[in-house]
């Protein structure tokens, strides 16, 4: 038996959109997976009072493989296979969970995952988030299944998921790459674009500011505002600026640097060397972690009880 879950992480690492389509390109694909369909009967699963048709599947089948036009015939019987025992082992879950009193819901989801964000380490949080936020995460309903799971366990289950701090040390001395700060260099630049056709003046004037004791904060909000939108690209901040501000002490301004379409100022506000976090900092991050993974085990042991005793027609 197959885990519907890959993993029983609460939180995710990426999350990927396929893109919109139209009504009528939606209706075409859905008539032509229909007839690739056909052999099946029309309630392909029957159990506990629920009916799960061809259609119901197909449409499951279109969210869950928005390419599917793309699979040979023996790939997209086993998507459609594998799609329904999700779906089964999934309801089965939910049903038992909401039966015992924890449903799965974007709101309880959303609550779960805001209450332990908050308890990890700045660098941590980036880790679990990556690009998702928590609305985001909340509304995915596998998520929302792992976190009611998660919630029945530690209520009513307690030492299906216990964690002890030997694991959790274990599992920090192990993992030490995880728990490693960035190094961090704070640079504040003075920047004028080679296209002004004063731009050496101006960062000449710039500079003789600077022996003069004018701030370097003041004359970089001045000046960098002249430069174009987006100059130094919207995410990115220049390499070739960083790899010379390693080599410079702290607090000292630059002379003058050119680059090939710029000229620059440069100065090293704050360097810190890459560090790890601690242990006393990163233990409730390794315990939601560890607690995960011993839900999937409790899960596949819950499942395979709840397969036994819904009989599914199929």
């Amino acid at each position: 038996m197959k885990i519907f879950f890959a993993t029983l992480s609460i939180f995710c690492f990426f999350t990927v959109f396929a893109a919109p389509k139209t009504v009528d390109e939606n209706t075409r694909r859905e008539a032509k997976l229909l007839l690739t369909m056909k052999k099946y009967p029309e309630v392909m699963a029957e159990f506990n009072g629920h009916k799960f048709t061809v259609k119901m599947v197909a449409k499951w089948v279109m969210e869950k493989h928005p390419d599917f036009e793309d699979y040979s015939y023996p790939e997209l019987l086993d998507a459609i296979e594998q799609v329904l025992d999700e779906k089964i082992y999934y309801t089965l879950v939910a049903d038992f969970l909401t039966r015992e009193g924890f449903p799965p819901s974007r709101k309880n989801t959303e609550k779960y995952l805001r209450d332990s964000i908050k308890k990890f380490p700045s660098e941590l949080k980036k880790l679990k988030y990556k690009n998702s936020t928590i609305s985001t995460l909340a509304s995915d309903a596998d998520r929302q299944l792992t976190v009611a799971l998660q919630s029945y366990l530690k209520k009513k289950k307690p030492h299906e998921i216990a964690v002890s701090d030997d694991q959790i040390e274990f599992f920090y001395r192990v993992n030490q790459n995880i728990f490693m700060h960035d190094a961090k260099v704070d640079i504040a630049f003075i920047a004028v674009d080679k296209k002004d056709k004063n731009a050496f003046a101006s960062i000449r004037n710039a500079y003789q500011q600077l022996l003069q004791g004018v701030r370097f904060e003041k004359l970089a909000k001045e000046i960098n505002s002249k430069l174009p939108e987006n100059f130094f690209g919207i995410d990115s901040f220049p390499p070739e600026l960083a790899a010379r501000a390693a080599q410079m002490p702290l607090n000292e301004p630059s002379h003058i640097i050119e680059f090939p379409n710029y000229y620059a100022i440069l100065k090293v506000n704050q360097r810190k060397a890459p560090q790890y976090i601690p242990l006393d900092k990163a233990s409730f991050f390794i315990r939601t972690e560890l607690e995960s993974r011993k839900s999937g085990i409790y899960l596949e042991k819950l499942l395979n009880s709840l397969i036994s005793a819904a009989e599914i027609k199929r």
